[in-house]
């Protein structure tokens, strides 16, 4: 047990010692920041030929050095209900309009869509000093390197679609693409001087190089186009930040 507890309390004298005592308010330091964020985004793009718009959360870390320079990774999750052309998808088996085949009897079950998708990206960035009260509070520019992947959920109603449990056959329908994508970045970074209230919103453009990752859609009955998609997201995001740092002590001046 002794060692234990003497493990943890030099690991905390280490960060205590890595990360020193700053004053944020009139210095430039290094700050490791996590945050977590939402975004709601417009398709572009050979992207807005499936999905309307989505919305996404995530989180990253992000360093901030003493220079306002960023460096950071991020992960985001895209959601939405609304795509395209969703009744067209399974016309060649549907029963009646919104029902589609579940038995041998014909009984007919609804089934729901929705976009599912995931992107993340490694950043690289500067901070700029203006309007902000500190120096490590301000405008920010930020561009990425990462991928992006999507595809249609597709959903029976109590799972009663029998065709559906199949989840080959699933792949038939569901558009599944990905591939490399870039990110760009241009926004305001707030971090208070007490550390109460840390945040940031930013206008985000992504670029995906995608390509389809199944090799063939059966309610078009043929192989999928291979070359490479033009996927568009334009958005806007907020983020709030957990920053990591060791404030400078008060000085307190007694007569």
């Amino acid at each position: 047990m002794k060692y234990s507890v003497s493990i943890l309390f030099a690991a905390l004298m280490t960060i205590n010692t890595l990360f020193g005592q700053h004053d944020i308010e009139k210095e430039l330091i290094g700050v490791n920041m996590v945050d977590f964020q939402y975004a709601f985004q417009i398709p572009s793009g050979d992207l807005s030929d499936r999905f309307g718009v989505n919305s996404s959360i995530g989180g990253g870390y992000n360093y901030k050095t003493k220079k306002n320079w960023l460096i950071g990774i991020e992960l985001n999750y895209m959601f939405s209900q609304n795509i395209k052309n969703a009744d067209k998808l399974f016309w060649d088996l549907e029963v009646h309009p919104g029902e589609f085949i579940v038995n041998a009897e014909g009984n007919g079950s609804s089934i729901r869509l929705y976009e599912r998708g995931v992107n993340g990206f490694v950043k690289f960035g500067k901070l700029f000093s203006v309007l902000s009260p500190n120096p490590n509070s301000g405008f920010f520019v930020t561009a990425g390197l990462g991928y992006m992947g999507y595809k249609i959920k597709i959903h029976s109603e109590n799972n009663e679609a029998l065709i559906f449990q199949n989840k080959d056959y699933m792949k038939l329908y569901d558009r599944y693409t990905g591939g490399f994508a870039l990110s760009e970045s241009i926004g305001y970074m707030y971090l208070s001087n007490n550390r109460i209230l840390n945040f940031y919103v930013a206008a985000n453009f992504v670029q995906g190089f995608t390509k389809n990752l199944r090799k063939y859609n059966a309610d078009e009955m043929k192989y999928t186009d291979q070359s490479t998609r033009n996927d568009l997201l334009f958005g806007f995001r907020i983020g709030w930040i957990f920053n990591i740092y060791q404030r400078a002590p008060q000085d307190y001046y007694y007569n």
